[in-house]
């Protein structure tokens, strides 16, 4: 696993996360090569919405009271932290 320092963050460059569906309109399941720490949901602006810890490699996340829009993700893991942008829907 290789690391790049963005402002701060540990980004993981080689590891496996998928995050689906995306967009969503009730949940993202998220999948992790390894065991996912915690997981955090911001919007667009940076408000955290979400911050959840969660000790599995995967889980379910249900944004059905959310508003419909852009988000953004920080899934931890041991290696680091996975950024994604997802969208809820509609």
């Amino acid at each position: 696993v290789e690391f790049e320092e963005t402002v701060g963050i540990s980004v993981v460059v080689d590891t496996e996360i998928t995050v689906y569906p995306n967009p969503s309109r009730d949940y993202f399941k998220i999948k992790s090569g390894e065991v996912i720490e915690s997981i955090r949901l911001t919007d667009i602006s940076g408000r955290l919405i979400l911050d959840l810890d969660v000790d599995s490699n995967k889980t379910e996340i249900n944004v059905s009271s959310l508003e419909p829009g852009y988000f953004v993700i920080q899934i931890v893991t041991g290696s680091g932290v996975f950024t994604e942008r997802v969208q809820i829907v509609r």
